[in-house]
């Protein structure tokens, strides 16, 4: 039975991945005994149990294609009857498109910024996936390139640790790089926690510490000054007009 290994990020999208989509397709084909028909142009047997052998390879062969291609690309396909029309149709979409192809994830990476509510993980990914997407396409980026875009793309917040960064004797990778800012972003993280936390009970013990205010006493005093004792009866001698005390 033919297998698919084909991983949704793996799955055919366009020029930008297809030499490494055709390599996996490839591959998968050859293990399964498969590629003949996907590569080659080959006539329908005119006995039965040809006809039939040759139809089941069909059908497994454009389920592997439909499997390692996008949601997206499936209309271009599912019209064609053999597999070796749809992978003929997948090339001319987007083999030949490679030069124009590289020119934009080039400019895609140079521009790459972080985001104001994007953390280190997902920035250095978006960094990672262009970079493997150019090398799909047989453009390797320089490793020091992939550190200045680090550089370039990070928001001024971090300034004094890239500063730090490039004032070491021996530079770090991107890969390195990419470790180190994710340890200076906990420990950033871990410490507006703590002054957090501190600020928090500082303003509880001055609450609870804290002395009503001259109006709030000013005015419980004036309001003992007010109290009407005409009609108050003394609970000592019981006569009205007086308290206790008095």
């Amino acid at each position: 039975m033919a297998t698919n290994t084909f991983r949704p990020e793996e799955k055919l999208e366009g020029s930008a991945n297809y030499n490494s989509w055709k390599a996996r397709l490839t591959a998968i084909l050859e293990e399964n005994d498969l590629n003949d028909l996907v590569f080659n142009t080959i006539e329908e047997p005119t006995s039965n149990a040809g006809r039939i052998a040759f139809k089941k390879k069909q059908v497994k062969d454009r389920r592997i294609i439909y499997d390692s291609v996008k949601e997206t690309l499936m209309p271009t396909i599912t019209p064609l009857k053999t597999a070796k029309e749809c992978f003929d149709n997948l090339t001319n979409l987007y083999k030949n498109k490679a030069p124009s192809q590289k020119r934009v994830l080039k400019k895609r990476l140079r521009t790459l910024k972080m985001n104001k509510d994007e953390g280190v993980g997902p920035f250095f990914t978006k960094i990672a996936q262009v970079r493997d997407q150019l090398t799909a396409i047989g453009i390797t980026v320089d490793d020091d390139d992939l550190v200045q875009i680090v550089f370039d793309g990070l928001p001024n917040s971090w300034e004094t640790f890239l500063a730090s960064v490039s004032g070491c004797e021996n530079q770090p990778n991107f890969d390195r790089l990419w470790h180190d800012c994710l340890e200076e972003e906990g420990r950033v993280q871990s410490k507006a926690i703590g002054t957090k936390e501190g600020n928090l009970a500082l303003t509880a013990k001055t609450r609870k510490f804290k002395k009503p205010s001259p109006q709030k006493r000013k005015g419980k005093k004036s309001q003992g000054q007010h109290i009407d004792v005409s009609k108050l009866e003394c609970y000592n001698c019981h006569k009205i007009g007086h308290f206790a005390k008095d």
